[in-house]
């Protein structure tokens, strides 16, 4: 990870810790993609946002601070959801709650939704 991102990293880590990044930053960031101005998530930002939560994993691992990780925990299983092979596992309550306990019922499925991931059980099925 490059330096000046661990930078912003650690000062995130430990001058705005949770309530500033709480309170200021994670509701825009999660509010980006379910901003009505967006109708669909490409596949590459997706990609390119777990990328992005990789490396903040492994700099927030790198400190030692367990409790720091936990943190990550939503926005590692909305990540994980939007690259499941199928919605089935969101929509089923008890897989959620195993994989994607984290992730706010009521916006997984606007992501999946604009993400293009649907259930197999909701799509039509042909006739011919």
């Amino acid at each position: 990870m490059p330096l000046v991102m661990q930078l912003i990293w650690f000062w995130w880590v430990f001058y705005g810790l949770q309530s500033a990044v709480t309170e200021t930053y994670w509701p825009t960031i999660q509010a980006q993609p379910l901003s009505p101005d967006v109708k669909k998530i490409n596949p590459n930002g997706v990609s390119a946002l777990a990328k992005d939560v990789e490396y903040l994993a492994e700099f927030v691992d790198s400190l030692n601070v367990p409790i720091l990780r936990e943190n990550l925990d939503e926005l590692q299983q909305t990540v994980q959801l939007m690259q499941a092979d199928s919605a089935d596992e969101f929509y089923d309550i008890s897989t959620r709650n195993k994989k994607y306990g984290r992730v706010d019922a009521m916006q997984g499925p606007i992501l999946l939704e604009k993400y293009g991931l649907e259930s197999i059980s909701y799509r039509e099925v042909p006739t011919n």
